[in-house]
């Protein structure tokens, strides 16, 4: 029996047998002869018992050990100890993980909530289901050209230097004939038609049954088999012993660095434990970025080419870990004069800003920092902040107003806006019905003629702007309700996250 310590894990070559394992207990004792009998109790619930003579312990240099519990797991004596940060205890960056992950982003399929934060394309007779007692969306599809997508409005801002977390759980296709793919991932922004193929990101996927490490740039596809994985491949045959059953809902990890030519590391969580499976290395090797953006959504997607099969959705959560320090861009917006339509009717809405990103610029992040209002009488006034999703055209007086690259406040003096569903272009729709469920914040001003009112930071701070997978953007829509005859100015603050 031949012990050759490595980092934490002893491998084990005894009787033609060779795997890694953790030592739980290891025990030695003198049967006689020239021999000593090691019996090692493995963490697993193994258990191996030989006799062999002393020099056959020996390290990885084939230094022999003492013989003594401590000797064999700490390696001690003349020989330097180390712990190892290129394993789940260190980050992407190769820093040592102490548990403080800064949480950018959470989704849990709980109820209907997730709508204001994915969107959804489905083709042919492609299905999404989402099961409130399953806390779980399945994405199915039975036929040639059918395709499922549930992808994140928001793109999860990287911060150079720090590490990017992903941690994602569902299941992946299996059936032949079906591909699927869950990860950091985009459509081509430029052409956001269908049908919604993947452009750039970082993704595990399954293509007839296979199952790959996926990182793509500009369309162009870099796909490493199961087979082919370069740290565990996960077929029992690894380090880590664990056979990976991908007909079971796993937790998928994605972490990586960027600045453009970083390590992206995937890997499994099974029993709390993060195993890596294999990592993609660009610096000193490449010869430009490994992908075009590190600002990413989250996408789960299916599609057939003949095939039926299904998809699972459960849970994700991205984290940078090592704390964010936000940078970007802070932008003031403030209005003229704006005339607000008198709410007796309890319906009427005068849209004072849309925020939202420009189709130029669809990378960063909107970040919505607080509105100071300012009245002209003393007449109250209710303002709102909402999240609008979906396509849509604000009308001044039933004629269309161009709004697609505003990224600011707007400018409409003494005109009443309506709020019209693009689905039903020239339909007058009450915007209170559409915006309520998506109302962020909310509040009263009044009796604060010709003085500023106190300026309103809205609470969910996570809560940004983005683009679905069909271009559709989301947007913040600040609009007021006057209780009689008013005007109103405003401010805005916001930052574009870069």
């Amino acid at each position: 029996m031949i012990l050759h310590r490595v980092d934490d894990f002893i491998y084990i070559d005894y009787n033609s047998q060779k795997f890694w394992a953790h030592i739980q207990k290891i025990d030695f004792s003198d049967p006689g002869g020239s021999n000593i009998r090691v019996n090692a109790e493995l963490n697993d619930t193994r258990e191996i018992t030989v006799e062999v003579p002393p020099t056959e312990v020996v390290d990885i240099n084939g230094n022999p050990y003492g013989t003594t519990l401590y000797d064999i797991v700490s390696g001690i004596y003349d020989r330097t100890v180390e712990l190892s940060t290129n394993t789940p205890v260190g980050d992407a960056f190769g820093r040592l993980r102490v548990s403080q992950p800064y949480t950018i982003f959470d989704s849990k399929e709980l109820d209907g909530s997730g709508d204001r934060i994915w969107c959804q394309q489905l083709n042919g007779s492609a299905t999404s289901v989402k099961s409130d007692p399953l806390s779980q969306y399945t994405l199915g599809v039975s036929a040639d050209g059918d395709f499922a997508i549930r992808q994140t409005f928001q793109r999860f801002s990287y911060q150079a230097g720090k590490s990017q977390l992903a941690l994602l759980t569902g299941k992946l296709a299996t059936a032949a004939d079906v591909n699927s793919r869950i990860g950091l991932m985009e459509g081509e922004v430029s052409a956001e038609a269908s049908p919604f193929n993947a452009y750039n990101g970082m993704y595990f996927s399954s293509v007839d049954g296979v199952f790959y490490a996926n990182i793509m740039k500009n369309g162009v596809e870099t796909s490493i088999a199961q087979s082919s994985w370069n740290l565990d491949k996960m077929d029992g045959s690894g380090k880590s012993a664990i056979d990976i059953d991908f007909t079971k809902v796993q937790i998928f990890v994605i972490d990586y660095e960027w600045l453009g030519v970083g390590r992206v590391r995937f890997g499994f969580n099974v029993d709390g434990v993060t195993t890596y499976c294999h990592q993609f290395v660009h610096a000193n090797l490449t010869t430009s970025v490994y992908t075009k953006t590190p600002n990413l959504p989250i996408r789960y997607e299916i599609r057939s080419t003949g095939g039926t099969d299904t998809l699972q959705k459960i849970c994700a959560s991205v984290a940078s870990e090592g704390g964010v320090e936000q940078s970007g861009i802070t932008h003031i917006g403030s209005s003229a004069l704006n005339t607000l339509a008198n709410n007796t009717a309890g319906t009427n809405n005068t849209v004072l800003a849309v925020i939202r990103l420009q189709l130029a610029r669809p990378y960063g992040t909107l970040r919505l920092l607080s509105m100071s209002p300012l009245l002209f009488s003393d007449t109250p006034v209710r303002w709102s902040i909402a999240l609008v999703l979906g396509s849509f055209e604000i009308n001044v007086n039933g004629t269309p107003t161009a709004m697609d690259d505003l990224v600011g406040s707007i400018d409409l003096p003494g005109t009443t806006i309506n709020f019209w569903e693009a689905a039903a272009t020239g339909v007058d729709t009450v915007l209170e019905s559409v915006v309520s469920p998506y109302t962020i914040e909310e509040g009263y001003v009044a009796g604060s003629k010709n003085s500023p009112a106190a300026a309103v930071q809205p609470a969910d701070n996570l809560l940004t702007v983005g683009q679905g997978t069909d271009g559709c953007r989301s947007c913040f829509l600040i609009y007021a309700q006057a209780y009689g005859a008013n005007t109103m100015r405003y401010s805005l603050k916001f930052k574009e996250v870069i």
